[in-house]
């Protein structure tokens, strides 16, 4: 037997039933007051200069970022069966058998 009951409430009068307190003024406030920061915030941002003081890290990390895209696109050609060292050289992918490899190192369908 199952049995469904679908009921219809607005939020405020699921509030008031609950016996919530009403923090809608609160909210208003609240919301007028991060919006007020973040716009004075944002007049201030200049992105040349964020650019500029960040560039060093950014291309630090380029090698990385492209090595894990290759990583993750020759998983995704390859099913899974290799993975890329450091080194660039391909190499079975963890839990893969020797075999389970079929000729060239591929892991078998």
């Amino acid at each position: 037997m199952q049995v469904r009951i679908e009921i219809d409430v607005e939020p405020e009068e699921l509030r008031r039933f609950l016996g919530l307190p009403d923090v809608s003024e609160l909210q208003k406030d609240f919301v007028h007051a991060l919006r007020d920061k973040v716009g004075t915030a944002a007049g201030d941002f200049d992105v040349g200069s964020f650019l500029r003081g960040n560039l060093d890290m950014l291309r630090s990390y380029y090698p990385t970022m492209q090595r894990l895209l290759q990583a993750a696109v020759g998983a995704g050609l390859h099913g899974g069966g290799h993975s890329t060292t450091q080194e660039g050289k391909s190499r079975p992918a963890a839990g893969t058998s020797r075999s389970a490899r079929g000729k060239g190192g591929v892991a078998k369908d």
